[in-house]
């Protein structure tokens, strides 16, 4: 949607005074009722966990943007704390006070609020600007054959960074198969160095090294069976178990760092930063947290997620993960809520966000450029999204929050305080998830 002015013209050839004066008024009515922001500044609420560092300027500038191009409306955000976020919006929307947009993580976490109808359906609207999204983006939005929101970013899971530094202290190079890796961690924890930096506080950091280690051995085609229950697949089939297992013995080999269970991201990115573990895996972002702490002669690099022997996975399947924006159903104000989600669409703006948060990737068309992006984020670009063949998307966003947050998320600090093993992870997560209709569609 393009912005235009609005303009009335009209001319009335009346004789009667009377008549003259009903039509002012009418006219006078027409234009409050049809023409919301003629009458004042129309304000709308925003919520979003963008809330980190140099994406948080990013988003800021953007909507600061918008508001001084569009003086009748007033985009006012609300950034709340990732581990808070979601919380915070089923608390909002159960109570029946939802902001007029809002941030998400796609799938299921944001058709948890369409299914009981509390999500503004922009089919029609998406059509008009649908063009300018990177090729299968839109699925993340769609449920039941309508659209219901518009994809910003991308977040790329399915890669490994590294300390150049310290591998090459040790005449090591980047490992691109599963034993390599192994033995690389192996030697590494025999130097007293802990091999792979990882925060698990919250859960997320151990499922989404399932889900890369899923995409490999499992594949993505499997596990999509598995999400939407198809008859015959399980999550206790043995490729799904052994997919867990291999983190387990990341565990038992004691191949992760001392506050595995205990630090969040922030401590493992500062882990690793300081040049304390060779290794780290986590979304495509962690390129914006190091370079907000790290010191200026850290170097690292980032590799793609090793491919393992006798893996079901293509070998440039990806786990990836897209943020959107959405508009609750209870706002007053639709279409103006609808030119905020266009304008963030727009190849212009796109690559201002782009160029001011370097490492973040989003989902526009166009919104890359190519020098002024870091290298390592073009490397992750080039190398491992562009030519994915296919992407899997978490396993907290396509399952119900009683299988994904309850059971995938969770189940992974149990599995490294030992109280799990990765049969029995598989077990719980297979028994939630036949209690439960298939929350996503592919």
């Amino acid at each position: 949607m393009t912005e235009r002015a609005v303009n009335w013209e009209t001319s009335f050839l009346v004789e009667e005074e009377v008549m003259k004066k009903m039509l002012v008024v009418f006219l006078f009515l027409l234009l409050i009722s049809t023409t919301t922001f003629a009458a004042g500044k129309v304000t709308l609420s925003w919520w979003t966990e963008w809330s980190a560092d140099t994406w948080h300027q990013a988003v800021d500038q953007t909507v600061k943007k918008f508001n001084e191009q569009n003086p009748n409306i007033e985009i006012v955000p609300r950034y709340i704390e990732n581990e808070a976020f979601f919380t915070t919006m089923r608390t909002a929307f159960a109570g029946g006070q939802p902001p007029d947009i809002f941030q998400h993580e796609s799938y299921n976490q944001l058709f948890q609020f369409v299914r009981p109808g509390q999500v503004l359906d922009i089919t029609d609207f998406c059509d008009t600007i649908k063009n300018r999204m990177i090729t299968g983006s839109d699925i993340s939005q769609r449920y039941k054959g309508r659209v219901w929101g518009v994809p910003i970013t991308v977040i790329p899971w399915s890669q490994i960074f590294y300390n150049v530094d310290l591998l090459k202290q040790y005449n090591i190079s980047p490992p691109g198969t599963w034993d390599e890796f192994l033995a690389d961690c192996e030697f590494f924890k025999q130097k007293g160095i802990a091999p792979i930096a990882i925060g698990n506080k919250y859960g997320w950091m151990g499922s989404t090294f399932l889900y890369a280690l899923l995409a490999r051995w499992a594949g993505t085609d499997r596990v999509n069976l598995a999400v939407m229950r198809k008859p015959g697949v399980h999550w206790t089939d043995p490729d799904f178990v052994q997919s867990a297992k291999f983190f387990e013995d990341l565990c038992k080999k004691g191949y992760f760092s001392e506050g595995k269970v205990t630090d969040d991201i922030g401590t493992a990115a500062a882990q690793f930063a300081q040049g304390k573990s060779p290794f780290m895996h986590t979304g495509s972002f962690l390129v914006d947290i190091i370079n907000s702490m790290a010191a200026p002669n850290f170097h690292y690099d980032v590799f793609p997620f090793p491919q393992i022997k006798g893996q079901k996975g293509d070998p440039r399947e990806i786990a990836w993960m897209l943020e959107g924006l959405s508009i609750s159903k209870a706002t007053k104000y639709p279409e103006q809520a609808k030119r905020f989600l266009e304008f963030w669409t727009r190849p212009e703006i796109a690559r201002a966000l782009s160029t001011t948060s370097p490492a973040t990737l989003l989902a526009i068309k166009g919104a890359m450029d190519p020098d002024k992006v870091k290298p390592i984020t073009l490397k992750i670009v080039n190398e491992m999204l562009v030519p994915s063949t296919k992407k899997m998307a978490l396993l907290d966003h396509t399952t119900p929050p009683e299988v994904g947050e309850e059971n995938v998320i969770l189940g992974s600090i149990s599995v490294m305080t030992g109280d799990l093993t990765a049969e029995q992870w598989m077990a719980n997560i297979e028994k939630a998830a036949a209690k439960y209709e298939p929350t996503a569609e592919f």
